[in-house]
C-alpha cells in the first residue's frame, strides 16, 4: 500500500501475519533520516493495533538505523515509550533512483503476543504511521495509512488483516 499522496507516497508498505509475527516492510522516502526523543517528531513508522472495534490498541514506534543511531522498536505504555527488546528490527539506506528519492527500508517481526487483545487465529486491525524528517518534498512530513491522525486512540479506519488457516 502507498502511504501519503498516491503519486509520490513517503512510503510504501506490506504487512503479513506469521504463526507468531506480524511482520511490516516498509520502504521510506526521507532523505535525511533522524531520530527524535519523541518517535514521531523524527524518522518513525508506528505500527498499531487492535482485536476490535473499541478494544485495547497496541502502539510500537519502529526507529530507522541513523549515522548516530542504532534501529531500535519502542512500546507505548500510556503516555510513555519504552524499548521492546522482542520486537526485531532492521533497517538499510536506499539510494535515489529515477522513480523513488533517497531513504530507508524497515522491515519488523513484532511477537502476536505482545499485542493486546488479539487471539492470532482471528482476524485483527492494524494501522501504520510514517514520519519523515525529509519527505518527497524534502521537509517533515506524517502520513497514517487510514489518514485518521487519533490512530493511537481510535481503530475504526484501521486494515483488517486475516491471518491464514495453516
Amino acid at each position: 500500500w502507498p502511504i501519503g499522496d498516491a503519486a509520490a507516497p513517503v512510503a510504501w508498505l506490506q504487512l503479513g501475519v506469521g504463526a507468531k509475527d506480524l511482520a511490516v516492510s516498509v520502504r521510506v522516502n526521507d532523505s535525511k533520516a533522524a531520530q527524535a526523543a519523541a518517535p514521531w517528531e523524527g524518522s518513525c513508522v508506528e505500527v498499531f493495533a487492535a482485536g476490535s472495534q473499541g478494544g485495547p490498541i497496541s502502539q510500537f514506534f519502529l526507529l530507522p538505523r541513523t549515522a548516530d543511531a542504532s534501529e531500535r522498536a519502542l512500546r507505548a505504555e500510556g503516555m510513555v515509550q519504552v524499548p521492546e527488546p522482542r520486537v526485531r528490527v532492521h533497517s538499510a539506506p536506499t539510494a535515489a533512483t529515477s522513480t523513488s528519492p533517497q531513504g530507508y527500508e524497515l522491515s519488523a517481526l513484532i511477537p502476536l503476543d505482545l499485542l493486546a487483545g488479539i487471539d492470532p487465529a482471528a482476524p485483527f486491525l492494524v494501522d501504520i504511521a510514517v514520519s519523515a524528517v525529509a519527505g518527497p518534498a524534502g521537509k517533515y512530513v506524517r502520513e497514517i495509512l487510514d489518514g485518521n491522525p487519533r490512530a493511537y486512540c481510535d481503530a475504526s479506519g484501521y486494515v483488517r488483516v486475516v491471518p491464514a488457516k495453516a
